[in-house]
């Protein structure tokens, strides 16, 4: 329920499509852990971040992305949140996991901010610098 919820808003607000995102939605049926939702979901960001940096988008246009994506983590997840409270889901470990990826993907998104806004140089495609 929250990869998806995530998935909607990311998706809405950096306008982007699965296709554009391969890799984002897991192929197993197990829960994802903590770290593979953040890794998931900073992946997608940074992938998006890459194409426009690459395309010539100017430090306006990359922050506004950035924005967009931390407004669609807060959003997807506080939806999430709502929909697993609303069907009496949420126990102590959930809440611990659902704030342990939130955590871990603002923590992502502002290590992508300083890449690409304070004149660091992003990567060129490789996620072996990807927070998780």
């Amino acid at each position: 329920m929250l990869r998806k919820r995530l998935e909607q808003q990311l998706e809405q607000r950096l306008g982007t499509s699965r296709s554009d995102a391969s890799g984002f939605a897991p192929n197993r049926f197990e829960p994802p852990t903590a770290a593979d939702v953040a890794s998931r979901v900073l992946e997608f960001v940074r992938q998006r971040l890459q194409k426009d940096a690459s395309a010539g988008a100017d430090s306006d246009r990359l922050a506004g992305l950035i924005s967009a994506a931390r407004l669609g983590v807060e959003q997807g997840f506080s939806e999430a949140r709502e929909q697993i409270e609303a069907l009496g889901m949420m126990t102590g470990k959930l809440n611990s996991d659902i704030y342990d990826s939130f955590s871990r993907i603002q923590g992502g998104i502002a290590e992508l901010e300083s890449r690409y806004l304070k004149n660091e140089s992003p990567d060129t495609g490789s996620s072996e610098n990807s927070p998780a």
